[in-house]
């Protein structure tokens, strides 16, 4: 079994808020089709438009999205500790 490459996301502003970080992730099985998946920080709550969340609650894009966000977290808390 071959391992998947990692989801690419980019940020979606058009889908985000002051409360909630949205991204658009490409899909694996069809071209030219992306998901937008959200994270609520009020709600404390991810989510994905792709089949896979819908069926498991849970995917590949909706992974790549809490990554990112762990990743992003030192540069997230040093902002908050200068305001």
């Amino acid at each position: 079994m071959t391992k998947q490459q990692p989801v690419a996301l980019a940020p979606s502003p058009e889908h985000s808020t002051q409360f909630v970080t949205a991204w658009s992730a490409p899909s694996r099985t069809h071209d030219h089709v992306r998901y937008v998946v959200t994270y609520d920080r009020l709600a404390n709550h991810f989510e994905c438009q792709c089949p896979g969340y819908t069926y498991r609650g849970h995917c590949a894009h909706l992974q790549a999205a809490m990554d990112a966000l762990v990743a992003d977290w030192p540069s997230r808390a040093r902002k908050g500790a200068a305001a």
